[in-house]
């Protein structure tokens, strides 16, 4: 028989999933999550998508783990034609795309809406940067055609909105120089 700090360890957080290594979704993290988090996880960080404040209890775990808290203000929202602001995904997708930051778990109260959309941004950045990748290997000639391309990706909407500071850095072989 199991003992109870044994099954502790192993209650995560309601709607708990890994999005991709080092990534990690939930809704908002119970008294009885924190064990999980913290031994399981081991995160670094904590990106939240809520803007009211963080409860104490939670703040003081976080603070105990050493988990660096990020906190991303969005309201919430489930009407289908209010759009979650732009800046504010670009602000978390930077959080969650640097490195330093893994292990990280990002969640909203239920896990599923705002943290869903950030999580559907961050897959279309994923299959945005694999189309980069293999035009820059197969497709793209250093000259004005890869400047073309680039601006047609950007007319039908493949690029993101608002460039994330990493990109800039990741993706520089693509700017190309005349």
């Amino acid at each position: 028989m199991a003992s109870s700090g044994t099954t502790a360890e192993f209650n995560p957080p309601i709607n708990f999933s890994m999005v991709a290594p080092g990534v990690y979704r939930s809704g908002f993290p119970e008294g009885d999550n924190f064990s999980f988090l913290e031994k399981k996880l081991k995160l670094k960080s904590v990106l939240l998508l809520v803007p009211e404040s963080i409860p104490d209890k939670l703040l003081a775990f976080y603070k105990q783990a050493g988990v660096k808290v990020f906190q991303i203000g969005v309201p919430g929202n489930k009407e289908p034609f209010v759009d979650i602001p732009s800046d504010k995904i670009a602000d978390a997708l930077s959080v969650i795309l640097n490195k330093n930051t893994h292990p990280i778990l990002l969640h909203c109260n239920k896990g599923k809406h705002r943290t869903g959309c950030l999580v559907g941004c961050l897959r279309k950045l994923q299959v945005f940067l694999r189309l980069l990748t293999w035009i820059k290997l197969f497709v793209i000639i250093p000259t004005r055609t890869g400047a073309i391309l680039l601006y047609v990706m950007n007319t039908v909407g493949l690029l993101p909105p608002r460039p994330v500071h990493w990109t800039n850095n990741s993706l520089s072989c693509l700017i190309f120089r005349y």
